[in-house]
């Protein structure tokens, strides 16, 4: 009786660790250490499929298909991402192209309301007047072709901006 459990105890212990299949065979399930004849039946410990390939098979849309979308999908919104970082750099472009205009003519304002007050007391006080009213009006021509650049640069972005992005 000892020798028959012992015997019984050896054998289960030896086939734990082996891979077994179900089979039905003659209508009968016999389950053994080899494949079935004809198919392989799912044995417990083996992985099930992923999800993704459940659905794809489901679908009737293979793997790749479905790769291949997911690819498209990625590059077109890297597209948008990108478009949009351009958009935003072009925009802040002309913002600053528009204060560097404006900041031109503050200066220009500023020039032209430092000339001094008062009458000269004298000839070479008049004449020192009348130099830095010239350079005062040179400095004022100089800063009024500046924003005049600036000014067409400006309008040159926004053509370039309309032109891209349709606006």
């Amino acid at each position: 009786m000892k020798t028959a459990i012992f015997c019984g105890l050896l054998l289960l212990a030896g086939s734990a660790g082996a891979q077994t299949y179900k089979c039905s065979i003659g209508g009968t399930t016999v389950i053994q250490d080899r494949p079935c004849p004809g198919s392989v039946k799912r044995s417990d410990d083996m992985p099930s499929p992923s999800k993704s390939v459940v659905s794809a098979s489901v679908d009737g849309t293979s793997r790749a298909d479905k790769l291949e979308r997911d690819k498209q999908y990625i590059n077109e919104r890297i597209a948008s991402r990108n478009y949009e970082r351009e958009k935003s750099s072009a925009s802040a472009r002309i913002a600053v192209c528009d204060a560097e205009a404006h900041d031109i003519g503050d200066q220009i304002s500023r020039t032209a309301a430092n000339s001094p007050t008062g009458a000269p007391v004298n000839m070479a006080s008049a004449a020192a007047l009348q130099l830095d009213q010239q350079r005062r009006q040179t400095e004022i021509a100089a800063l009024q072709s500046q924003q005049t650049a600036k000014l067409a640069q400006c309008a040159q972005y926004r053509r370039e901006f309309a032109d891209k992005f349709k606006n």
